[in-house]
């Protein structure tokens, strides 16, 4: 049978009904408890149930319990590794006591000087290797051999890139092993790395899970087992160790194994059932093999497979089908589960998940990184790392680093307002640095924030995790910080075992690398309330209503990179687990979470940006197998942002007040507000009129406001020194280089001891002597004023008369050369005084030139004008280095433009339609967005306007 298939275009709001029926659902768990029952009665003293994990023991418990009468002796609940660990004399112990334990000794066998940072990684992924081979009974002296022996094992492509990184990173310290005389010695000395690790272990007590396991089939036949009666259930995927301990207990003691599986899985090489077809096959393992038999995938099923365009869309999809799912009557929280394969997924489905439903269960672990509490230490590091440290003295961080902690959420969640009493303290004092003590004065704490530990770092936070967690309001960021507490704890101590020395680089590496791997689990009721879960946690578990999500190629499968120095063809001969074999697992725990349910909904991304960028090839195999039907819908999400009328404003009492203030000086528009209002009238409502204003910093870096600042203020002290004298020197100009740059940046607010500034002082020094070498070209040269202020009244006609607005600014200098008297522009940014004719001038395209007429007009009009040749330039800084650097004010087409050297006899038809401009500001007094959306591209005010989404099209 060829599997139904419904395109539906879901685009214009189709609703995702669940045509919910209450029905008792048939569960491995109800159906072996109900086996249980029959075969021991209530006499259940004796028997011990093996499960793959604890969680599966525990709805074990619950199906048992719901079938019982009266009080009774309950089971034995275990899971295997609980199991076969009871019967060791070794303790499981840490990853971080083991990878120090390993480093240890890897450094006396290597004679190496490896950090442990660096060793961290990879010492990870030999334990990783050590403990599958234990697991599957591999011959570790005879595996290490065969692999120093085996010549590609040079190539590392069955690595991530980030994992290549490292390990090149490790073989070039291998290489420079004194004990080495090439990089295969690492190998070679593998084996005995090996076996001198687990002798330490053995002789202290302790090892990791595979050792444990080898340890038990070691001593199997000393082992007393007493009278207990064993049942495995639930199992799919056994270690060659695993099978050889189940199979002893089955032939000595007469152990039960009790598959959870379906029929489906058994025929047609289904990938799901690979592991059980090979156990049918076991004289041991399949004599109770048919005991629990299911044909459930044949049943008929409510599937949908549903396409978003993003993950939110995923979040919001799943959200509204529980809240429909919630309203439905009968329907009981702990019958549905929402599996997420990628965790990052957690947090936000949290949030998506509708108030209807009361009881949540997270029953599957986050990764550090993801964390908000881990964010917030990661910031505080990279303060401790950024402070400046005195040899006397506290250390002091920078405003900035300090900023970001105190914004942070979790602080906000405990001491609000910090941050602006910081930033006010900031703009008052000029100050970029502080320590604690200055914090503490300043009340922003708690001091143990700002006290560096230095080599106690990890310590320290430790400490601050604490703090929080005994602080933080929100339980969900409690449980994060419980956890972190935890891993830094264990790995302080770690380090304090085992007497290692590590540099505050080398703690802050090494914090990453533990956020990267160290994994929070969550604890709550785990038969209770909706269950949010990872995919290995749903095995044995049966749920009416199944979601799941990031159904894509490289999450759910995963990929197929492999954290392991072991290639693929080895293992393959020694019978290790392959991808081969993960692919297998996978597959059978998304059938299985099938098997059993009535209502499924599967959820993907459908555009490629994911790992891989396809959709799961369980969604194929839904979509053209013969095993289940489903219906597939696909939503097309729009951005297209709403209809949006053009906003504007018109003439009112309070606009004509405010304006008012440019008819008496000291007030005035500039040359930069006219340009405003042409390049976007609201724009000029928003900044003049209603005096609207970004919040800016502190500026400590130079960026190109502070840059043209520095640079005004070093021209304007240079040539202010010459004002009313006539200059014929270059050399005298460019001795007063240094003296004006160190008052340009004596005035200016940002930190002046750090590399930036400095290698900024450079390119400003050159800057400057490139403007004297331009300038001498001009000399004799008669230096006017620098920096004049000039304001104009201009007589603007309205119908109730005349009215006289003040146009005015600073022009940067105004000198006398050739008998032409110049107004110099200093611009730093890219513009061009350019422009085809005055009509076009006032468009609002032709910025620095408008600007230059503007200054011209001015100048014209003030006491320092006598009626000569009147010549504006424009020195742009960026342009004055190239060999064809022309400061001259250009008119016409890019064919037929012409040098303005006299501007006096264009300065009429200016003013002219200045005073038209004059008009449209103060008396028409109507105010627009503008229909240039690539004027919207830096605007300050776009959100304000909505129209955000002009800085993403341009």
């Amino acid at each position: 049978m060829i599997s139904a298939v419904n395109e539906v275009d879901a685009s214009s709001g189709v609703q995702l009904s669940l045509d919910y029926q209450n029905r008792e659902s048939e569960t491995f768990l109800g159906e072996l408890s109900e086996y249980i029952l029959e075969q021991y009665g209530s006499n259940l003293r004796e028997v011990n149930l093996i499960f793959p994990n604890r969680r599966a023991g525990l709805y074990f418990l619950k199906e048992l319990s719901a079938r019982l009468d009266g009080i009774s002796w309950g089971p034995g609940v275990l899971s295997l590794e609980e199991f076969y660990e009871s019967y060791s004399e070794l303790t499981v112990v840490d990853r971080y006591s083991l990878v120090f334990r390993l480093f240890r000794i890897y450094r006396d066998i290597y004679k190496s000087d490896e950090s442990l940072d660096n060793f961290f990684f990879w010492g990870e992924m030999l334990l990783k290797d050590f403990d599958e081979t234990d697991k599957h009974l591999v011959s570790a002296s005879h595996l290490f051999s065969t692999l120093s022996d085996y010549k590609s094992i040079e190539d590392i492509e069955f690595l991530d890139e980030d994992q290549k990184t490292i390990i090149n990173g490790f073989w070039n310290s291998v290489q420079k092993s004194r004990d080495s005389t090439n990089w295969l010695g690492f190998w070679q000395k593998l084996s005995l790395l090996y076996s001198e690790f687990v002798k330490s272990l053995r002789s202290d007590g302790i090892g990791y899970h595979g050792l444990v396991l080898k340890d038990v089939i070691e001593n199997l036949e000393s082992i007393d087992f007493g009278n207990q009666q064993f049942i495995f259930a639930g199992f799919n995927a056994l270690t060659r160790a695993e099978e050889k301990f189940i199979g002893f207990l089955v032939k000595e003691k007469g152990a039960r194994i009790f598959w959870d599986y379906d029929k489906a899985f058994m025929s047609n090489h289904h990938e799901a059932g690979k592991f059980l077809r090979i156990y049918q096959k076991n004289q041991l393992l399949n004599r109770d093999i048919t005991v629990i038999s299911d044909d459930h995938l044949s049943e008929q099923k409510n599937i949908k497979v549903i396409g978003t365009g993003t993950w939110v869309g995923q979040l919001k999809v799943v959200g509204q089908l529980l809240g429909e799912l919630s309203s439905q009557p009968g329907w009981e929280e702990e019958s549905t589960v929402v599996v997420l394969p990628d965790e990052k997924l957690l947090l936000p489905l949290l949030n998506s998940i509708p108030s209807t439903i009361q009881d949540v269960n997270v029953t599957m672990g986050i990764v550090l990184r993801y964390t908000s509490s881990y964010s917030f230490l990661e910031n505080l590091v990279l303060m401790f790392k950024g402070a400046r440290r005195v040899e006397e003295g506290a250390a002091s961080y920078y405003y900035k680093n300090i900023l970001n902690i105190l914004r942070h959420p979790l602080y906000q969640s405990i001491q609000k307002g910090k941050a602006g009493i910081l930033e006010k303290t900031v703009k008052m004092t000029k100050k970029l640095h502080y320590n604690a003590k200055e914090l503490s004065e300043l009340g922003i704490g708690p001091d143990l924030l700002f006290l560096e530990a230095g080599n106690g770092l990890i310590s320290q936070m430790s400490e601050i995790a604490y703090y929080f967690f005994n602080n933080a309001p929100n339980r969900l960021e409690k449980i994060f910080l419980n956890a972190l507490f935890h891993h830094l704890d264990r790995l302080a101590s770690s380090i304090h075992e085992y007497e290692i020395e590590l540099g505050f680089d080398a703690i802050i590496r090494l914090l990453r690398q533990i956020a990267s791997t160290g994994r929070i689990p969550f604890s709550g009721e785990p038969v209770k309330g909706l269950q949010i879960m990872g995919v290995f946690e749903t095995r044995n578990i049966d749920f009416d209503n199944v979601f799941i999500l990031s159904l894509n190629e490289g999450f759910f499968p995963r990929g197929l990179t492999s954290q392991s120095f072991i290639p693929f063809a080895l293992r393959k001969a020694y019978r290790m687990p392959t991808f081969e074999d993960s692919q297998s697992i996978q597959s059978y725990l998304f059938y299985r979470l099938l098997q059993r349910s009535k209502r499924v909904h599967l959820v993907y991304n459908s555009i490629g940006e994911v790992i891989g960028g396809e959709v799961s090839r369980y969604v194929q195999q839904l979509k053209y197998g013969e095993l289940l039907t489903a219906e597939f819908l696909h939503l097309k999400e729009s951005y297209q942002p709403d209809d949006q009328k053009t906003i504007s404003v018109h003439s009112t009492e309070h606009i004509s007040e405010s304006l008012s203030r440019y008819f008496q000086a000291p007030a005035y528009l500039s040359p930069t507000a006219l340009n405003t209002y042409m390049e976007c009238s609201l724009k000029f409502y928003f900044k003049y009129i209603l005096k609207l204003r970004e919040d800016t910093e502190v500026e400590e870096d130079i960026d190109a406001r502070v840059y043209g600042t520095l640079l005004h203020e070093s021209a304007e002290y240079l040539y202010g020194k010459f004002k009313g004298k006539i200059i014929d020197d270059e050399q005298v100009l460019q001795d007063g280089i240094d003296g004006a740059i160190d008052y340009a940046f004596g005035n200016t607010v940002f930190d002046d001891t750090e590399g930036h500034p400095r290698i900024r002082k450079e390119i400003l020094q050159r800057t400057l002597q490139k403007l004297i070498k331009r300038d001498s070209k001009n000399f004799p040269l008669e230096v006017i004023d620098v920096e004049p202020k000039v304001i104009v009244p201009v007589t603007v006609e309205t119908l109730d008369g005349n009215i006289e607005v003040n146009i005015g600014g600073k022009l940067d200098r105004v000198d006398k050369s050739k008998g032409s008297l110049r107004v110099i522009d200093y611009k730093t940014g890219p513009d061009e005084p350019k422009y085809d004719d005055l009509e076009t001038l006032f468009s609002g395209q032709n910025k620095a030139a408008f600007q230059l007429f503007c200054y011209s007009y001015l100048l014209s009009h003030s006491d320092m004008y006598e009626n000569g040749p009147l010549r504006p330039e424009l020195y742009s800084m960026r342009k004055i280095f190239t060999e064809d650097f022309s400061p001259y004010l250009k008119e016409g087409n890019q064919w037929s433009r012409k040098v303005v050297y006299d501007i006096r006899d264009k300065l009429t038809e200016f003013e002219e339609r200045l005073k038209g401009l004059l008009k449209n500001i103060f008396v028409d007094q109507e105010y627009q967005q503008t229909d240039q959306l690539k004027n919207c591209k830096y605007c300050e005010f776009t959100s304000i306007c909505r129209r955000q989404f002009a800085k993403s099209k341009n």
